[in-house]
Parts: C-alpha cells; structure tokens; sequence
C-alpha cells in the first residue's frame, strides 16, 4: 500500500502503486454496520448555506463548477467563493466523510445538498501520503465512503465548507 485510511465509515481504503495518477481504491475491510438517514433536523438550510447541526460545519448549498476543477483550482474558487461575506476552503477528506449517508443511494442528503451528481467525485485538501501528485477524493455515488488518491491535474467537483 502507498496509503490507506479507515473512512468514518468504517472502511479501510488505500491504493497499491499500480493505481497512482488513476481513480482506484482497494476496500480492505468493512466493520460498520447499516445506518439510518439523517435524523430530521440534522441540516439547516439558509441563504445557500447547509449548517449541519451535528458536527458544526457550514456547507455551500451549491458547488463548483460542473465541469469541475483541479486540486489548486478548488482551492482558488473556495477561497473566492463571496458567500454571505463569509472565507470558505476545501474540506478535509474527514470533514467530507461527514456528509456521507450510508442508507441510501446516492450517499449524501439530496434534500440539504439537492445539486450533489451521483457519478462525480469531490476533492479535500488531504494530499494523497506518499504521492505528492494525488489527493485524496470522496465519492457519493453508492453511499459508501471512498478515499482514493487522484492525480491533482485531473477533474472533480468542490463543495466548500466553512
């Protein structure tokens, strides 16, 4: 392994040499069982911005663009971002995981988060341990939590976080 995390999620991921600079994951074990939705109240929702009352953190309703951006363009657009005069950045991969729902299909609250694709992956600002060209991405599409490491010139979506 070049590098392997356990996501909130449970799940051991990481990524032998032979995937750097490609979007692959090796699930290594899972230990958590089935959880529920997010409890009514978890989110509150004002002027494009989603409070998640349980771990404190304030979400960007919307996104970047769909095209998507690089590595250092998410951190370009969060730190312009001109939200409700607020500073934004490019979330953890553990903040990230937060926004997980491992209930349904796709992983995340389309009710508090309703523009999240189901196909896309989203970057943190965690670089990839042991491959300074990669950083580590989250994808909603089937619910689980996923950390691979991706090449920072390639594409993906930005959701910021205050």
């Amino acid at each position: 392994m070049i590098g392997n995390r356990t996501t909130r999620s449970g799940l051991l991921v990481g990524c032998a040499g032979a995937c750097l600079g490609l979007v692959g994951v090796i699930l290594v074990g899972s230990v958590r069982p089935a959880v529920a939705d997010a409890p009514p109240g978890r989110y509150s929702i004002a002027a494009g911005e989603v409070v998640d009352t349980q771990t404190g953190l304030i979400w960007q309703q919307g996104l970047s663009p769909t095209e998507g951006v690089t590595w250092a363009g998410a951190t370009t657009y969060c730190s312009a971002l001109n939200l409700n005069n607020h500073a934004w950045r490019v979330p953890t991969l553990r903040e990230l995981q937060t926004l997980v729902d491992d209930s349904k299909t796709p992983g995340i609250d389309l009710t508090a988060l309703p523009d999240t694709p189901s196909n896309r992956s989203f970057w943190t600002s965690d670089a990839f341990t042991g491959a300074p060209d990669n950083a580590w991405v989250v994808d909603f599409t089937y619910g689980f939590t996923f950390g691979y490491g991706i090449d920072v010139a390639g594409s993906c979506l930005t959701r910021c976080v205050r």
